[in-house]
């Protein structure tokens, strides 16, 4: 450090970026059940046991929270980031889903709850008896 600085200011400095830490990438060890994401120009909380999956549409993504659409102003490599990779798994170059939301395996199509069909990559092949 090149200016000395009081013991309160350090202090100060060192909790507001814990702060902005905790808000943007959830720990794996102390992870909520949501997370938030920017819609049109406010961030909206979603909780994770809702979103069946994730599927890329243009710069954007598509949460499907049920019958629900949501379209939300991130990549789908942002929403990864914020997801526990315990719960979620990439599928497909456009698709993300919920592993508690899938209830069938193909080598070619995953069907989840509400029979809502999502394709399987060819690289993302090796993912699906995880998702059992």
């Amino acid at each position: 450090m090149l200016k000395t600085v009081s013991a309160s200011r350090l202090t100060q400095a060192l909790d507001k970026v814990r702060r902005r830490l905790n808000t943007t990438a959830p720990s794996n060890t102390d992870c909520p059940n949501y997370i938030v994401l920017k819609v049109d120009r406010e961030k909206r909380k979603f909780v994770l046991v809702d979103i069946s999956c994730l599927e890329t549409y243009g710069n954007y993504v598509r949460v499907w929270q049920g019958d629900q659409v949501i379209l939300v102003s991130n990549t789908l490599k942002q929403c990864l980031q914020q997801l526990p990779q315990h719960q979620f798994v990439q599928v497909h170059k456009s698709f993300v889903v919920n592993k508690q939301q899938v209830m069938a395996v193909d080598n070619k199509v995953i069907r989840l709850n509400g029979d809502r069909f999502i394709k399987v990559g060819k690289s993302f092949k090796d993912h699906l008896l995880d998702l059992l």
